[in-house]
């Protein structure tokens, strides 16, 4: 249990304190899954290296990369995704992957996803902004998006936090503890490595820079999500041929509000075929789902969110609000279902694993 307080201390800080991480409680469940899947490695003589998501037996490698993007766990920069390790490799991962590998994959199964089950207290929508824009660590993709919207749309019509924390560094509680220079210098770190981009969003990165680290609201963070017209929500990791959920997009499906998701190609899909509802009738997720990153996705994600931010608010309020408590109840149903199947199906499935590894 002490081993188990601190993964979750080192876990629960900022945003990771909000009300889907303390009602589902999914550090735990992830952290329990994790240990039985280790446990089943060593029975059968694999062992732990530096990186304890990669274990090795003789010349077979096991990967073990649940609630993270495969590629975390390789440092190959150069390789796609189908190539990215050997066939001596077995991937153990909860990611959906939409390419044929060289390796073997092994996928947990979808109700893996019900430890994101949880019901928010508040579920009454009135939105008095345009969107909600939370962002905790920076990377390229993030920081085009932040650019995107300082270009398109005046920041104070919307919630916005972008904290500009390194990955891998520790996270502050309190946005005012934040060192604004050590912000500034991670952001333009990706400045930096956006040479091709640079002409384009000038402006944007002139308007911004002085702001960073950014939070300009004082209201609880999970209360943005509820007074927006649009979450625009931002996975952590993504790819052309990988889809990686986490608790961000559970937030904003269990939420009785509208949202769009920058994440790996065909996400809204997969979410879809799993049986949740995404509001398709009500949002144009196609238009965004469907590229590839060099297909300008970051551009299009905003401007087309944006764009859905003005339909919205053209609409009949209670009829709107109406079918998104509809939305949010079947999620939530969704999730309980999957958790308690997850619950059924999890050591049958450990069992299985052991078998397949032999």
């Amino acid at each position: 249990m002490a081993k188990l307080s601190k993964f979750m201390q080192q876990a629960m800080n900022g945003v990771h304190g909000g009300e889907i991480w303390q009602r589902s409680q999914c550090l735990a469940h992830e952290y329990n899954t994790n240990q039985q899947i280790y446990q089943v490695l060593r029975s059968l003589g694999y062992h732990a290296t530096d990186n304890e998501k990669i274990w090795k037996r003789s010349n077979q490698t096991v990967i073990v990369c649940l609630v993270d993007d495969i590629i975390s766990c390789s440092n190959d920069y150069e390789s796609d995704l189908p190539y990215l390790f050997d066939s001596n490799t077995t991937v153990i991962t909860d990611n959906y992957i939409t390419c044929p590998t060289q390796y073997r994959v092994i996928q947990l199964p979808s109700s893996f996803l019900g430890i994101y089950h949880y019901v928010p207290d508040n579920q009454n929508w009135q939105p008095n902004r345009d969107f909600a824009f939370a962002v905790n660590r920076i990377d390229q993709r993030r920081f085009i998006l932040m650019l995107e919207l300082g270009l398109r749309i005046h920041l104070h019509r919307g919630y916005v936090n972008f904290n500009c924390y390194r990955p891998g560094t520790s996270i502050v509680v309190d946005p005012k503890l934040i060192d604004h220079a050590q912000a500034v210098e991670y952001w333009n770190e990706h400045w930096n490595q956006s040479s091709a981009d640079q002409t384009k969003y000038q402006k944007s990165y002139e308007l911004l820079t002085p702001q960073v680290p950014i939070r300009n609201y004082e209201i609880e963070h999970d209360d943005i999500f509820l007074q927006s017209f649009l979450s625009i929500v931002v996975e952590t990791y993504s790819s052309d041929n990988n889809v990686s959920v986490s608790e961000k997009i559970f937030r904003a499906l269990c939420t009785p509000a509208p949202w769009t998701v920058s994440s790996g190609r065909y996400t809204v899909a997969y979410l879809h075929s799993l049986g949740f509802d995404t509001l398709s009738d009500l949002i144009d997720h196609n238009h965004y789902d469907q590229l590839v990153d060099v297909q300008d996705k970051q551009h299009v994600f905003v401007w087309k969110s944006l764009e859905i931010i003005k339909a919205l608010k053209a609409m009949d309020l209670p009829t709107l609000t109406a079918r998104l408590t509809q939305a949010a109840t079947h999620n939530q149903q969704l999730l309980r279902t999957m958790a308690q199947q997850w619950s059924n199906e999890s050591n049958a499935w450990i069992d299985q694993l052991q078998h397949t590894l032999k």
